[in-house]
């Protein structure tokens, strides 16, 4: 997360600027890295080739409860194509990291208000394939992060963001369900403001 851009509190909308980072295996790129090893000093935990994103299959995961599209900021992007080494030691060969502008449904409790803590919930996960078809989790799974937060806004302060991995069912076939990572963003309201 990059920074927090509006709480909208009557509407009950949380924009965020993120940073949308997805890295998958695709076997169909795998090469080897040895020629380049040899001859420019390649080092397979590290060292890329950079691709344009409109050129390879990209996983379609989606912000589920946003309400508007998510707007991309950056022009053409490419992703990070590391070679079969990589794809052997860490699981994956393919890196997209791109800034994006997101908007989603955060419900507003006022009870406690002006000393109120909100949770804004950031469902991300795919429409198109159960958990039959791939895993999907972060790599932040389970983490509480509480030091070096994002951005604070002028009303609310970030006092924790964690990550859960968990399913989620319709009824498409017996016995789908859908992957997905939940990210939960709490906000403390500084009450300071509204104290004579």
């Amino acid at each position: 997360f990059q920074k927090i851009v509006k709480l909208d509190q009557t509407s009950g909308f949380l924009t965020m600027v993120v940073w949308f980072r997805l890295q998958w295996p695709d076997f169909r790129l795998a090469y080897d890295s040895t020629d380049l090893q040899e001859k420019f000093g390649w080092n397979s935990s590290s060292d890329f080739m950079a691709i344009d994103m409109e050129k390879i299959w990209v996983p379609d995961i989606y912000l589920l409860n946003s309400v508007d599209r998510i707007k991309f900021l950056s022009g053409t992007t490419r992703a990070y194509w590391y070679d079969a080494f990589k794809l052997h030691e860490d699981g994956y060969n393919v890196l997209l990291n791109r800034p994006a502008l997101i908007k989603t449904r955060c419900d507003v409790n006022m009870t406690q208000y002006p000393f109120d803590v909100q949770e804004c919930l950031l469902r991300w996960g795919a429409w198109s394939a159960s958990n039959m078809f791939f895993d999907f989790s972060t790599l932040d799974h389970n983490l509480m992060m509480t030091g070096n937060l994002p951005d604070t806004t002028e009303e609310f302060n970030v006092t924790n963001i964690r990550a859960e991995s968990s399913d989620f069912k319709f009824k498409v076939a017996e016995g789908a369900a859908f992957p997905q990572v939940v990210y939960v963003i709490q906000l403390q309201r500084y009450g300071f403001w509204y104290m004579v």
